[in-house]
């Protein structure tokens, strides 16, 4: 069905102007419900536009089609502490709106110029967007600028900000990898809680942001916004978080949403880290339900942000190991796509956070790649400690491949004089340097020798390189699969089970994607007790190509070869 025909509710902002409507009827045990309506919305959206906005309700799901800026407003102002729930898409269709762009939200928002009275200057804001920053309010915006950022802002009122940029809010959390990108088509489930000053936003089941915010927002409207898209919500709900305490931890799970897991045991306990803000720390007693920590990295290292432009927190790929009465947990800042990248250390006694000795410090950086000057990327790391008590850590991703390192004696700065190799290579298609500017280009691209991942583990007197091929982080069109060669020298060559280089491309599979999983990797290869486990996400198709952490036992053939069963 069309919008604007029968059985839609359609509104043509562009011809009929500022609509408001009605509050409707409320759920006894929500604070709100969302239903089959657009009574308790209020649209602001840009009277400018040459194509009209349509806003209606088709299929239980709320609809904003606009070539400029619009906001739907919830009219019932929210205070205290709440939780938001919503699910939302960025949808085409072969409409004249379509743009793979600006899946935004504002939260606890109010108008100190009219504080009683949000929507008393709707026509002034006219749904543009740089009107907004004279708001009090939360607001994240998941794929703007055309799909290349996800950003958190918290807005301090500011005429000033409408029109110079230079006094507009920090960005205080920023994604801009593919994985924190939009997907055309599907549909994000949405958690927002605001408890006590704390702001936290989960996309489908992942932390993204994680806000102590020194002036707390303790009420205000919730809206929702687009630019120049085809924009869907439903399933909206609003409901009192009635504990009152200052952190409201999620409840434990068997299958946490998780990137890049690794592993280790302290005390008897295990501990999960991986990709998030701060890198994402999970515990549990039995390593099946895990249970969610603070993260790690609390502050975000400033040399960090400094080193890596467009880094902000969100913090890749973490490995752990433990050496010398300490557990040294390194990590990865970057931005997607890009080779302005650095590797750093942060040490703690135990990884056991009501422990007094629990603390974690941050060490500073290992290493960094540097566009233009160097052919590899300093992530994905993973430290592995010889028979002879020599450290060297392995990384890379995509560019020339994956990297080994010689550090130093406490692990945190490289050996000197340095002492590299390179472990595994795939080939790398860039565009034919005809300029002297293409030619520039070509060394700071990646390529598609897509190789990332490394981790080292040594068995019956071979080393055993895991690495993952292909592409994560698309959901169901992710390809990622782990592959492994060996050798009898730490430093290479690792050769697959037919014998060919890892140099040249080769690689034996240990796991690939099916049905339900189409793209699994970025592993870490551990022993428990006696056996061998591979821990590593996956896209699952059951869980609308969400990544979850998946744990398999390794089963090594007779000639020495380990395979997983998916």
């Amino acid at each position: 069905m069309k919008p604007g025909f029968a059985k839609s509710s359609v509104i043509l902002l562009g011809l009929v102007g500022l609509v408001c409507l009605p509050l409707a009827a409320q759920s006894s045990e929500w604070l709100f419900e969302s239903a089959e309506s657009l009574d308790a919305w209020l649209l602001e959206a840009d009277t400018t536009a040459a194509k009209p906005t349509l806003w209606y309700v088709q299929d239980g799901a709320m609809h904003l089609k606009t070539e400029k800026g619009a906001t739907v407003w919830l009219r019932k102002p929210l205070q205290g502490n709440v939780r938001i729930h919503f699910r939302s898409a960025i949808l085409q269709d072969g409409c004249p709106y379509d743009r793979l762009s600006d899946m935004n939200c504002f939260w606890m928002a109010s108008d100190p110029q009219h504080p009683a009275d949000l929507f008393a200057r709707s026509a002034h804001r006219n749904g543009e967007f740089p009107r907004y920053y004279e708001l009090d309010m939360y607001y994240l915006g998941y794929g703007g600028n055309r799909n290349t950022t996800t950003r958190f802002r918290r807005y301090h009122a500011s005429a000033e900000a409408v029109t110079d940029p230079a006094r507009r809010p920090a960005i205080l959390t920023e994604y801009t990898d593919s994985a924190h990108l939009l997907l055309p088509n599907h549909w994000y489930e949405n958690v927002i809680e605001v408890n006590n000053g704390r702001v936290r936003y989960f996309v489908d089941g992942e932390l993204l942001v994680d806000y102590e915010d020194p002036e707390p927002l303790r009420g205000g409207h919730f809206g929702l916004r687009t630019t120049w898209a085809h924009a869907a919500w439903k399933d909206i709900r609003v409901e009192p978080i009635r504990v009152n305490r200052r952190y409201i931890e999620p409840a434990d799970t068997d299958y946490p949403g998780v990137h890049d897991p690794v592993v280790a045991r302290c005390d008897g306990r295990y501990y999960l880290f991986s990709t998030g803000y701060g890198i994402s720390v999970w515990s549990s007693a039995d390593a099946h339900t895990w249970h969610r920590e603070k993260p790690a990295l609390d502050p975000i290292p400033q040399w960090a942000m400094d080193a890596v432009p467009g880094y902000r927190g969100h913090t890749w790929a973490p490995d752990i190991s433990y050496r010398n009465g300490k557990y040294y947990l390194y990590y990865s800042c970057s931005t997607f796509g890009k080779n302005n990248s650095c590797i750093g250390v942060a040490t703690n006694r135990t990884l056991d956070p009501s422990s007094p000795d629990f603390k974690w410090e941050d060490q500073g950086m290992v290493v960094r790649s540097i566009p233009g000057r160097d052919q590899w990327n300093a992530i994905d790391p993973n430290v592995f400690e010889d028979e002879d008590g020599t450290l060297w850590m392995v990384f890379g991703s995509f560019w020339q491949g994956i990297k080994l390192v010689q550090l130093d004696a406490d692990g945190c700065r490289l050996a000197q004089p340095e002492k590299w190799y390179s472990l595994c290579q795939r080939p790398r298609l860039v565009n034919l340097p005809d300029t002297p500017l293409q030619q520039r280009r070509t060394a700071v691209e990646p390529g598609n020798g897509a190789v990332e991942a490394p981790f080292l583990f040594r068995r019956d007197g071979w080393y055993y390189l895991f690495c993952s091929y292909d592409l994560c982080c698309r959901g169901s069109e992710s390809t990622y699969k782990v592959v492994v060669g060996r050798s009898k020298d730490l430093t290479g060559p690792y050769f697959d089970r037919d014998g060919v280089s890892l140099l040249q491309d080769g690689g034996t599979v240990v796991v690939a994607g099916n049905d339900r999983y189409p793209g699994v990797g970025h592993s870490a290869t551990v022993s428990f007790d006696g056996v061998d486990y591979l821990y590593f996400h996956g896209y699952d198709m059951h869980h609308n190509g969400q990544s979850r952490l998946l744990v398999r036992s390794i089963h090594w053939s007779d000639d020495g070869w380990p395979s997983v069963e998916l």
